[in-house]
């Protein structure tokens, strides 16, 4: 009785192989399909891709601005230096 009531007291310690198993083969290990890889691929680049422009932009912004270049202009100039710099991989003051 004394050792049950221990055993539900105390959660399970993982062995030195499970603590030190590769993410990457517990995931296959379970079941990662073609279908999980294609939905964490799109997850992957919608989160860059805006994320990329949510960052880069104020600060493409504010440089166009400082440089003279007219408000109503600033938005499509600012897009497309922020995409340079994005096929890059730079930041926008480094284009």
């Amino acid at each position: 009785m004394d050792r049950t009531r221990r055993a539900i007291d105390q959660p399970a310690q993982p062995t030195f192989s499970e603590l030190f198993t590769p993410k990457l083969a517990t995931v296959l290990r379970e079941g990662y399909t073609s279908e999980h890889f294609k939905a964490d691929a799109i997850a992957g680049l919608t989160v860059a891709i805006i994320g990329g422009f949510l960052v880069a932009s104020p600060q493409t912004r504010r440089m166009l601005i400082n440089h003279g270049i007219k408000r109503p202009l600033v938005t499509y100039a600012a897009s497309i230096r922020d995409a340079q710099a994005q096929l890059k991989n730079a930041a926008p003051g480094e284009v």
